[in-house]
């Protein structure tokens, strides 16, 4: 659908304004009484919900609603508030008229439009959402997260959790930005849980307000076969073999000639190797095979 600039476009309650030739394309847009990008703060229960973000609108909107949906937000201290697929961001306060009961928001700039509603102008919250991403590296998570615009933050709270509904804490991180400039965090997650695992972050202020990231999903499968060997090079008489299950264990030479062969039990197990002689070695158990020095 294309809209001139000065022409309006009408859905359910929702009047969009375009200072700019504006176009909706593979799209469809709802009404919906909740957001679907989580939130803390209260919200009118009327929320305009674009099923892909539009992209490029600047000019005016305008939400008329209902004092049944109003939802503890304070008229006189209301704001527009929509989503551009990262964050929750505030519209420019054209005019509002609380008898007759719409909010008109506005910007110059050109605008990403996930979702649209209304909500309490004294919540805003201290922080802007840039990324948040999530990386495997062994056998621990790495997140790591940057945000803009800090002021006034308590902490970050990690929260964990491996179905996506039941949320726990794993732990928190303090603040060190400043204002607009751009800050980065890190967190490392050392027993993460086997098969899925989603990750969030919320921020909350020193006034009790909060806010959240995005969800971010790693994907750990431990491996059953894991083995480990140490010292590596060995220096001494013995070599250190950690197992996760019982299993036949393999010493063999650089000819390949087996130079050692006993089935071991799970855990860490010590193995004699005075008999061989300086030289690299190959370790194999079930299907895994590493590498170690001999001196």
């Amino acid at each position: 659908m294309f809209i001139s600039s000065g022409e309006t476009f009408h859905y359910d309650g929702l009047t969009l304004s375009p200072t700019a030739n504006f176009t909706i394309s593979n799209t469809t847009l709802n009404r919906n009484s909740s957001v679907s990008h989580s939130t803390v703060n209260s919200y009118v229960n009327r929320v305009y919900l674009f099923s892909n973000p539009i992209s490029g609108f600047r000019g005016t909107a305008r939400i008329d609603y209902l004092e049944s949906e109003l939802n503890t937000v304070p008229e006189a201290n209301m704001q527009m508030i929509f989503h551009d697929g990262i964050d929750w961001n505030s519209l420019n306060t054209s005019s509002s008229n609380t008898s007759a009961n719409y909010f008109i928001g506005s910007s110059s700039n050109s605008l990403v439009i996930s979702e649209l509603t209304l909500t309490s102008a004294l919540s805003i919250l201290p922080v802007r959402w840039l990324k948040f991403n999530g990386v495997l590296n062994g056998e621990n998570v790495h997140l790591d997260w940057s945000v803009s615009e800090e002021n006034n933050v308590k902490e970050y709270i990690i929260e964990h959790s491996a179905e996506k509904s039941t949320w726990k804490s794993i732990g928190k991180v303090y603040p060190y930005g400043k204002g607009g400039s751009e800050t980065k965090y890190l967190y490392t997650h050392t027993s993460p849980s086997s098969g899925k695992n989603y990750y969030r972050i919320t921020e909350v202020d020193k006034n009790g307000n909060a806010s959240r990231s995005k969800i971010v999903y790693v994907l750990f499968t431990q491996n059953l076969f894991a083995l480990h060997a140490y010292p590596n090079p060995v220096t001494g008489g013995f070599i250190n073999v950690k197992l996760s299950q019982n299993s036949l264990v393999r010493i063999i030479k650089s000819s390949g000639e087996v130079a050692f062969q006993k089935s071991l039990d799970q855990g860490i197990q010590r193995i004699d190797v005075q008999q061989l002689t300086p030289g690299i070695y190959r370790l194999n158990a079930q299907n895994e095979t590493i590498s170690f020095i001999k001196l």
